[in-house]
């Protein structure tokens, strides 16, 4: 696997490549998840609920039923929720976010796909509490984790019977 992990989201910007400073603030906002302890929780939907549920994202929309016909029933997706925020994952994830130690946003690369030219893949690297590295070796994995992941990308099938977590979502800006 690649290392990192990605989300999709359309920024409605054509050029924006983050400084150094935004993505540690971005990182920053991304640690403070620790805090709020969230618990992951995994469900499964059939079509019709996660097409309701995503009625207002042409991606996911476009991405579900592929993402169906994968699963063991043909009609079901797995999605999490932590918190207020639920997405499409294959998963597994970690049971809390009390459970990150470090997170980082490593990079933030713009996609060519046909489906948007505002299409960005956000990068990062996060280690749970009980891996504990020291800080020469984690600098190696976030150096690694900023080159193009080549997980799925928009608008594109998945090729196996797994699905990366690169569904991507419409957002105006990052909080």
């Amino acid at each position: 696997r690649s290392g990192s992990f990605v989300y999709d989201v359309d920024l409605d910007m054509t050029d924006w490549s983050p400084s150094s400073v935004e993505l540690r603030c971005i990182s920053q906002i991304g640690s403070r998840l620790k805090e709020k302890d969230c618990k992951f929780e995994r469900l499964d939907m059939t079509i019709e609920k996660a097409e309701e549920m995503f009625m207002d994202n042409k991606y996911k929309l476009q991405q579900i039923p592929s993402i169906a016909s994968k699963s063991e029933s043909s009609n079901h997706v797995t999605v999490y929720r932590a918190g207020e925020h639920i997405d499409i994952s294959r998963g597994p994830m970690i049971s809390t976010t009390a459970l990150l130690n470090r997170f980082d946003i490593s990079a933030v690369h713009r996609l060519d796909t046909s489906l948007s030219n505002t299409m960005f893949r956000v990068q990062g690297i996060g280690m749970p509490t009980q891996l504990q590295l020291h800080y020469w070796t984690y600098e190696q994995l976030v150096n690694k984790s900023k080159k193009l992941n080549p997980a799925l990308m928009p608008g594109t099938e998945p090729q196996t019977d797994t699905l990366e977590s690169t569904e991507p979502s419409k957002q105006q800006a990052v909080n």
